[in-house]
């Protein structure tokens, strides 16, 4: 049952999951880096109320694909499992949000221009 409801073989322990986050979080930020929190960035966005009860949406991995040389777009992912889907929705919420472009799958065009696309010079981004 468990599986079916949660994709989990056992009951899910939201505290636990929230403790791992919030050290993932503090991680992020001893790094030197950032976060933004999706209730912030998508928290208006009607599918986001899934994210405060399925336990699937704590980490998200796979709902989406950003390639370096197309930073400005994104792949959304075919997830199998319907109980993962709205995290594909709440993903591309979200880099929408943060200005890129989804791509679909499947056009010979998308293809051609995400393969003839030239990476950024690396140069561009060094310090002088």
């Amino acid at each position: 049952m468990l599986t079916e409801k949660f994709l989990f073989r056992e009951h899910p322990d939201f505290e636990g999951f929230a403790a791992q986050h919030r050290a993932f979080t503090e991680a992020i930020y001893a790094a030197g880096a950032t976060c933004q929190p999706l209730a912030e960035l998508v928290g208006d966005v009607p599918c986001f109320a899934a994210a405060r009860t399925d336990p699937n949406l704590m980490f998200t991995r796979d709902a989406a694909i950003t390639l370096p040389w197309a930073p400005d777009v994104y792949l959304s992912a075919r997830i199998a499992k319907p109980l993962r889907r709205p995290e594909v929705a709440i993903t591309s919420a979200a880099l929408e949000r943060l200005g890129l472009t989804r791509v679909e799958w499947g056009r010979a065009g998308d293809r051609r221009a995400l393969r003839n696309r030239r990476p950024p010079r690396i140069d561009q981004h060094l310090a002088p």
